[in-house]
């Protein structure tokens, strides 16, 4: 079942007449069962797309613009979510459980122990660690104590990524197909990507939980939007600003790969990317899962090279999440074996300002 199908499920449970009460509290029993498997529904549909490997993993390496120049082993369990903190420490959240690294890869602290299962990471300026818990959002200090906890949204919302500024708290919910904008005590103020014609907003698909969000110094709030297969700018009364990108489906696949059809700016699959980041300079890194790699495009959506080229993940196609520190360095969680790589640029110049930077 996707997560629009889950929406429409929810939002039937809720028209029921209220006289019905078994069948709402059927209804409920089934929806529960179903949403902890929806992920794994998701995934088999992807695999139902025809990836010519070989010709696809096949990336020219003068496109290679980064090299990896370390790797932590998390020792975690099926890590789900990644954040840098204002200090450069690095978060990992795996299950109930967030894990803290210095940036040469050595443990920081005592794990901090949540009371749900993290979906997504956030830090603000600060210090405190915002934590998508599927259904709301979570305040800790930067210590790792509860600070706030606040009402969930809906049995149907997954946040699947948070973006913090200006005074806003913006929460992208894969669930309803949404970002929503909130005060820092978690009113909400405004929503981001709904079907809207007057609008002009077509609104967001994403047949697994992979919607993200990131704030520009323009104002403009970036929207991942991975069943278009590109990234939405919004502007604060709603409008689509502008959007980049484009999705190459396996139609005819093999054929398509191996005729070099597909190139890599493209992104592949159901529904890519699955995660992105803004840097500061304005430029964009993002992940795509499937067939793994990540990539980096300028300010206006070029492709400006390939951080990180699919065969660098062994295979692995669980999923990527992303985080990037002043200093360029370009932190990627591999969440099938729980290693976090870091990339550094390949030019002198960066490798000059990564050494300054206390590089590994």
């Amino acid at each position: 079942m996707s997560v629009k199908q889950r929406v429409i499920l929810g939002a039937a449970i809720a028209a029921v007449p209220l006289g019905i009460v078994g069948g709402i509290l059927g209804a409920a029993v089934v929806y529960l069962k179903i949403r902890d498997a929806s992920d794994r529904n998701d995934r088999a549909r992807e695999k139902g797309f025809s990836y010519d490997v070989t010709g696809l993993q096949q990336i020219d390496p003068k496109l290679v613009t980064y090299r990896q120049a370390g790797k932590i082993d998390t020792m975690l369990q099926s890590p789900r979510a990644m954040a840098l903190d204002r200090q450069g420490k690095l978060l990992i959240a795996a299950g109930a459980v967030i894990r803290r690294f210095n940036p040469d890869g050595s443990r920081t602290g005592a794990d901090i122990n949540l009371a749900n299962q993290a979906t997504c990471l956030a830090t603000a300026a600060d210090g405190k660690l915002y934590v998508g818990m599927r259904d709301h959002v979570d305040i800790l200090s930067p210590e790792g104590q509860l600070l706030a906890s606040w009402q969930p949204w809906a049995a149907t919302a997954y946040i699947s990524g948070l973006a913090i500024g200006n005074g806003n708290v913006y929460a992208a919910d894969s669930g309803r197909l949404r970002v929503l904008r909130c005060d820092m005590a978690g009113q909400v103020l405004q929503e981001f990507g709904r079907e809207n014609p007057a609008l002009d907003v077509p609104g967001l698909i994403a047949p697994s939980p992979h919607i993200q969000v990131a704030l520009a110094p323009d104002g403009l709030v970036w929207v991942s939007n991975p069943g278009r297969f590109r990234l939405e700018a919004y502007r604060a009364d709603g409008h689509i600003d502008w959007f980049w990108g484009h999705g190459r489906a396996e139609v005819g696949g093999n054929d398509a790969a191996r005729s070099g059809e597909i190139d890599v700016a493209s992104f592949l699959g159901c529904c890519n990317p699955a995660d992105f980041l803004r840097l500061p300079d304005g430029r964009f890194i993002t992940a795509e899962k499937g067939i793994a790699r990540v990539k980096m495009f300028s300010a206006g959506g070029v492709l400006e090279g390939v951080v990180a080229p699919p065969q660098v993940f062994a295979g692995n196609n669980a999923g990527l999440a992303l985080a990037a520190d002043d200093a360029n360095r370009i932190f990627v969680l591999e969440r099938g074996t729980a290693t976090v790589r870091i990339f550094v640029p390949k030019t002198q110049a960066a490798a000059v300002a990564y050494g300054q930077a206390g590089g590994l």
